[in-house]
């Protein structure tokens, strides 16, 4: 997540969806977001599949229009949807990238998005990660139901072996590292910071399968979820996904059993198998 000037914190919500999705609709975040740049993995995935991109496209979480963009130019025929929960950010993206078809709505309610299947839905910046565990299953099954036999599922996810900068549970560092203006501004914004993080912190969790941490995002406003490769690719194949690919940042596959603890964030492709499992529950 970019780092961004926004307002003061809303009240304490139910759980991480929903404090988070409050966060991102009392905010005018659209100056901080609209300024970021497709990054150079996401360009790449884009074009290694821009085959399954010419049907029926969703976009969940598409911003202020980064990978959007490049969704139209990719795939010009495609019939693409784009989808988010804060409306300042979604109006952006409707006048700035016309032919495509945009909706408030939250990705947990996908299923009832969908008219007709999808041929492939991107999911980029983590934005999974906005959830809480039981949600996020959610958010997979419907997914899941959303694509049609063969269809790909594209998107990130914040990495749990890369080290927290804050540790659950810890407190934020006052200071920058090596950089005086970033020491003062850090410094000028510790108060905010940390009552943000004590009013977020009794939501982190760690388990064996995930973590869920208040990081420094927006001055520790919100809260991420945090898994493993091989983690991730087990909840994958509990919704009816096989994992294809799952490379770090720089584009090289991370396998079975590695942890890619030098990455923040890991990227993933799946495809929707033909013959769909049963699902694992969130307390499964």
């Amino acid at each position: 997540m970019p780092a961004a000037e926004a307002g003061p914190a809303p009240p304490d919500g139910d759980g991480p969806g929903e404090l988070n999705a409050t966060f991102y609709t009392s905010n005018n975040l659209v100056p901080a977001y609209a300024r970021e740049q497709l990054q150079p993995i996401e360009a790449t995935l884009l074009e290694r599949n821009h085959q399954a991109l010419r049907g029926r496209v969703l976009e969940v979480g598409c911003g202020t229009g980064r990978v959007t963009r490049a969704l139209v130019e990719i795939s010009p025929d495609a019939e693409i949807f784009g989808i988010d929960i804060s409306p300042e950010m979604l109006a952006y993206c409707a006048g700035s990238i016309p032919g495509v078809s945009y909706e408030l709505r939250d990705m947990r309610e996908v299923v009832a998005h969908a008219a007709a299947p999808f041929d492939a839905v991107i999911a980029p910046h983590n934005v999974i990660d906005a959830v809480d565990h039981a949600d996020r299953v959610l958010t997979f099954a419907g997914l899941s139901a959303a694509l049609n036999p063969g269809g790909l599922l594209i998107f990130s996810s914040h990495n749990r072996g890369f080290p927290a900068r804050t540790p659950v549970g810890e407190i934020p560092r006052a200071l920058g590292s090596g950089n005086l203006r970033r020491s003062v501004a850090s410094l000028v914004r510790l108060p905010r910071r940390l009552a943000n993080h004590r009013r977020l912190r009794r939501h982190e969790v760690a388990s064996a399968e995930y973590e869920i941490r208040n990081d420094s995002a927006h001055d520790y406003a919100l809260l991420h979820y945090c898994i493993d490769r091989d983690a991730q690719r087990l909840q994958l194949s509990a919704q009816g996904f096989e994992l294809l690919a799952c490379v770090d940042p720089d584009g090289e596959p991370v396998a079975a059993g590695e942890s890619a603890e030098a990455w923040p964030s890991l990227h993933y492709v799946a495809c929707k198998v033909a013959v769909r499992t049963p699902p694992v529950t969130a307390g499964g």
